[in-house]
């Protein structure tokens, strides 16, 4: 098993950014020296209530704090044209010395569609144009693409990059129906934070029957079924749902339904439960051995090999929580 962290938390709007940027900073340095293996940013723009830095240009400047973990990048790809989006990865890739994963994200906000003039019901076929081109500028010189959107007439891109014959292409997805495009689309299925474990299973059973092995797969960085959770560990169990009960009421009832998210689950309904119900079996609270058993539950139901947390709170409770899991926890599984 191994572990990676989302960096990129929902940064309070009355602190100055660049103090903001710092806290991020000095968060990816205490994953690194904790054990984890991969640095993580999710992606969205126009955001209302918290700060959210972007992640292409954070990500280059993060990468330098921890030398040899993998960099994940989250985008949100039809908003995004496919020639400037791999030029940039390729450039990430180099930074990273070839540790670059590029996760693939729909995106499902209305107000990102709106305000970059993309009507959503475009979001699938430009994000497949997009992907198609990605991996043929990747792997191929001199590049023809003739699609609905997007146009290319003998493209050729360097540098290529770092990793061979490309960087690994994730993709993530909460409905059955987006796992389905991620067997169809990409390298490996990101499994969502948002899901819960029982409902995990069902998908990853429909993903494992509708997984195609891509023409030039992307590098094998020994990941097959990386899965992300929401992370509260704290000596005792009522303390680690004391830390992560306001952060996660704020942002499952207030920034994920203004955003629409409910709409891209299997179970919208979920969204409107109370925290009580709302965590189980969903969530990763409790203490250093809670956790260890409960990770070894997704290793055996969901075959999971990477476990990518989300640490809400102040800098001070993540920094504690990263302590306390890359002491207790995370050594379980090295040994």
């Amino acid at each position: 098993m191994k572990f990676g962290i989302s960096l990129f938390g929902h940064h309070p709007l009355d602190v100055h950014p660049a103090e903001n940027f710092r806290a991020t900073l000095t968060l990816a340095r205490a994953a690194a020296e904790n054990g984890f293996h991969v640095l993580s940013a999710g992606h969205h723009y126009l955001m209302r209530g918290f700060q959210k830095f972007q992640t292409m240009p954070a990500m280059a400047r993060i990468a330098a704090e921890a030398p040899g973990l993998h960099i994940n990048l989250l985008d949100l790809v039809p908003l995004n044209h496919p020639v400037r989006l791999e030029e940039q990865l390729s450039t990430l890739d180099a930074i990273t010395d070839g540790r670059l994963i590029f996760t693939a994200v729909l995106g499902y906000s209305d107000a990102e569609f709106i305000n970059f003039g993309i009507p959503k019901s475009q979001r699938l076929e430009r994000y497949r144009e997009s992907l198609a081109i990605i991996k043929r500028l990747w792997t191929e010189d001199d590049v023809t693409f003739e699609g609905k959107y997007y146009r290319l007439e003998n493209a050729t891109i360097n540098p290529k990059p770092v990793q061979k014959p490309r960087p690994p292409i994730w993709v993530t997805a909460d409905a059955t129906p987006g796992v389905i495009r991620a067997a169809e689309d990409g390298d490996v299925w990101l499994m969502s934070n948002h899901t819960r474990v029982d409902d995990l299973r069902a998908q990853l059973d429909v993903y494992e029957k509708h997984f195609q092995s891509q023409e030039n797969a992307g590098a094998d960085i020994g990941i097959d079924r990386p899965l992300m959770r929401i992370l509260s560990v704290a000596p005792t169990q009522s303390k680690a749902i004391d830390i992560a009960r306001p952060a996660l009421e704020a942002t499952w009832k207030k920034f994920y339904s203004e955003l629409g998210q409910a709409s891209e689950m299997d179970n919208p309904e979920d969204f409107t439960q109370e925290f009580d119900d709302l965590w189980k079996n969903r969530f990763l609270i409790g203490t250093p051995e809670m956790v260890i058993a409960e990770i070894e539950r997704y290793s055996e139901e969901l075959k999971a090999d990477l476990l990518m947390v989300s640490i809400g709170g102040p800098l001070e409770t993540k920094l504690a929580a990263l302590e306390l899991f890359g002491g207790e926890v995370i050594p379980h599984f090295s040994s």
